[in-house]
């Protein structure tokens, strides 16, 4: 698997997550700060969710900076 890159907006660590309300699989990545509720810390706030975890895990450490 990918390594994740740090959240952009609190520098906590990412994790996979998988959506358990859909009949396919879908992932996308989240920030593991819920205890500070980080923006980055739900599904809405980047609204993607992809087949695989590798797909997830590269469209996350996708940065403005690299495309």
């Amino acid at each position: 698997m990918i390594k994740l890159k740090p959240c952009p907006f609190c520098g906590h660590c990412a994790l996979v997550m998988q959506l358990k309300q859909s009949v396919s699989r879908r992932y996308y990545i989240a920030c593991g700060n819920k205890a500070e509720r980080c923006i980055a810390s739900g599904h809405w706030v980047f609204g993607e969710f992809y087949v695989t975890k590798e797909e997830a895990a590269e469209a996350w450490n996708r940065r403005a900076d690299n495309g």
